[in-house]
């Protein structure tokens, strides 16, 4: 069984991982693909691109839920891709291959979610799928 774990490090995205790490008594064979989705929205601070806090943002959120999952490493692909957060995640599960996406019901930031809409209500209509999403 392939999984695609959506996180932002959020305390939702580390449930969603407790989630897909049960899966793992069912399915000896599990591959788990954590993703976190960088959105590239242009911002500027003090003249300076905030891509650099951005991509470490992504890795730190990675390594957390990728510690919360407990798998052994070659069960586990770490993936950092650049876009649209749902359309990325639902172009990359199909991609991969994956059977399952598990993300958590809300993220890290309010504001991300007023400029870009829920993620996971966007997820779930466009899932090629099933989606488990956790509180």
């Amino acid at each position: 069984m392939r999984v695609l774990l959506a996180t932002d490090g959020s305390l939702q995205s580390l449930k969603a991982a407790d989630w897909v790490w049960r899966l793992h008594n069912l399915y000896p064979d599990l591959h788990v693909i954590v993703l976190c989705v960088v959105p590239r929205p242009g911002l500027w601070r003090d003249g300076e691109y905030l891509e650099e806090s951005l991509e470490r943002w992504a890795q730190a959120a990675v390594e957390q839920t990728v510690n919360q999952l407990e798998l052994p490493p070659e069960q586990v692909t770490r993936t950092i891709l650049a876009g649209v957060p749902a359309d990325v995640i639902c172009r990359h599960a199909r991609e991969e291959r994956c059977d399952l996406i598990a993300m958590g019901a809300t993220g890290a930031g309010l504001l991300v979610e007023i400029l870009l809409g829920s993620t996971t209500h966007r997820v779930l209509e466009l899932a090629p799928v099933p989606v488990l999403v956790t509180r």
